[in-house]
């Protein structure tokens, strides 16, 4: 199942996509946010830990995915308002939309 597909079932736009894998007392694991309708990646990383406690190796992951995830998904959607409300301007006959502030963050 590709990722559109797995996007489309679940409703969402965004996919977390990953694997783990071991060798002996270590871990390996990669994630990666997809944007599903373009198939790009938003953000990436790659972790190695010991595994000593894998709940506490799980939690630490888990925050680590979701701050580093949650500015880049802000920046993304701030950038995608921003375009949609130019195209909106611009159909609207305002020929000089680049000129409005910019409130994306970059």
């Amino acid at each position: 199942m590709d990722v559109k597909d797995v996007a489309r079932s679940l409703g969402v736009r965004y996919v977390l996509e990953g694997s783990v894998r071991k060798a002996g007392n270590r871990l390996r694991i990669t994630a990666q946010l997809i944007d599903a309708p373009s198939g790009h990646h938003v953000w990436a990383e790659r972790y190695d830990r010991d595994l000593n406690d894998i709940f506490a190796v799980q939690d630490e992951i888990t925050e680590r995915i979701v701050t580093s995830v949650g500015p880049e998904f802000f920046r993304q959607k701030c950038n995608e308002t921003q375009r949609k409300e130019l195209r909106r301007l611009r159909r609207l006959g305002l020929r000089h939309a680049r000129s409005l502030p910019s409130f994306a963050l970059h």
